[in-house]
């Protein structure tokens, strides 16, 4: 799937068939268009919307942090299995550069029961538990 500037979705099959039916100059320009998407600032420059982060608002330079009790692990009599148990924003951590975040350079989130492992970074948000 490819995201064009007005951040709409479309897919690739879409963009074939554009191709396929387009004039030659359109065609000409919608690849070079394709290209200057792809080639946009790093990871960390293209961000500059805050995100929103159960009663916080993260800055662009910060992840969106859900901690999540795991089937069995960090369950109790208020939280149920896979039940939030915190939501805050962090720093993305100076190792991720100015890549997109992975659990690779955002190894765990910390809550007041101690750290719990990075189990999937998608766009500003990180998910942590255990299992």
């Amino acid at each position: 799937m490819i995201v064009v500037a007005a951040r709409t979705q479309v897919t690739s099959m879409q963009v074939v068939l554009a191709l396929q039916s387009a004039p030659r100059a359109m065609r000409t320009i919608l690849v070079v268009s394709l290209l200057l998407v792809g080639c946009a600032d790093s990871w960390r420059e293209s961000r500059t919307e805050p995100v929103p982060c159960g009663t916080e608002v993260c800055r662009p330079d910060q992840l969106c942090a859900t901690v999540t009790a795991g089937h069995t692990c960090d369950t109790d009599s208020t939280h149920g299995p896979y039940s939030v148990l915190a939501q805050y924003c962090i720093d993305i951590p100076a190792e991720c550069g100015d890549d997109a975040p992975t659990c690779g350079c955002v190894s765990d989130c910390s809550v007041p029961l101690g750290s719990r492992p990075c189990l999937n970074v998608y766009e500003s948000n990180v998910s942590c538990g255990c299992f």
